[in-house]
């Protein structure tokens, strides 16, 4: 058998993480045909098969999932010995990406995080705002938030804040429609919220008791959007606090009768938690959310 390679590893974890020849050759800046040459050269010096072709992509077969353990702790070891040998340990350098739900990575997160790359030059931060559960084994996000507690695996999960919804609906949305004075009078209103069969969880749609009718006309996947549009005077809406806390025109209906509330998690993989730059940004996340509880709980 040829000998094993280890750069081979490197080609092995982006095309295991990106599932695609050409989109691991477009992240590791080489020609399609050298990636596959590497992950063939890989499985000739294992004598396994690493991956099986599957829908215009490749997925891992069980001898690559084992071996995807290996590489992704050999990974954490050189950066870890790059830090610890460069000196890079005093300074936070290289790249970090962080996924979030879009209301908490657009409104929240984005201008402190912003702020804090300012302050520290050699680190990128990378933030991608979906709402949706973030593979971590796949570097899909190495940092990610989430409101439905992930599965454990090869990952840490702590309890960043609980978070309140209230239901908001802009002054001149209210000055047109009749007056809401208990939760009886919302069958008569306006809803936006997410559709019914694409909601991330069932509790982020609000339905008045014993209501009849079609409440809901404006619909989107994405909370940025329902804010916009209850902003727009377009019906009410059931949003966090750190979305409204800067729009004083939007005013909350029954705070005392309507509240969702729900659990924001933070995530880390196991092999990244111990890394500086992914344990400070860790660190500065939970910090800033502890500095602006008001906005999460009111």
């Amino acid at each position: 058998m040829p000998p094993f390679n280890w750069n081979d590893l490197r080609y092995f974890l982006t095309i295991a993480r990106h599932g695609n020849p050409n989109r691991a050759a477009k992240q590791l800046t080489v020609d399609h045909t050298t990636v596959r040459r590497r992950i063939q050269a890989l499985e000739e010096a294992l004598a396994v098969r690493l991956f099986e072709p599957r829908d215009r992509g490749f997925v891992l077969t069980q001898a690559g999932e084992k071996l995807l353990v290996f590489a992704e702790a050999i990974e954490t070891l050189t950066i870890d010995a790059e830090e610890q040998v460069s000196g890079q340990d005093k300074t936070l350098t290289g790249s970090v990406r962080i996924g979030a739900p879009d209301g908490l990575g657009s409104f929240f997160l984005a201008p402190h995080l912003a702020q804090f790359a300012f302050e520290n030059p050699d680190l990128e931060i990378e933030l991608v705002a979906m709402s949706r559960l973030f593979n971590l084994s796949k570097r899909e996000a190495d940092i990610a938030l989430t409101m439905i507690r992930p599965h454990q695996g090869r990952q840490v999960i702590r309890k960043l804040t609980d978070c309140s919804l209230h239901l908001y609906a802009s002054a001149d949305y209210l000055e047109k429609m009749p007056a809401i004075c208990s939760v009886s009078d919302l069958k008569a209103h306006r809803f936006i919220g997410y559709f019914d069969d694409i909601i991330f969880a069932q509790d982020l749609n609000y339905y008045p008791p014993n209501a009849e009718a079609k409440l809901y006309r404006f619909l989107s996947t994405n909370l940025v959007a329902q804010y916009k549009a209850t902003l727009a005077g377009g019906g009410i809406a059931l949003l966090p606090g750190y979305m409204t806390a800067e729009s004083p025109t939007l005013q909350r209906i029954l705070p005392d009768e309507v509240r969702a509330d729900r659990t924001i998690w933070i995530t880390i993989h196991s092999d990244l938690k111990d890394l500086t730059r992914y344990r400070v940004v860790v660190d500065f996340i939970h910090e800033t959310v502890a500095d602006n509880r008001r906005l999460f709980l009111d």
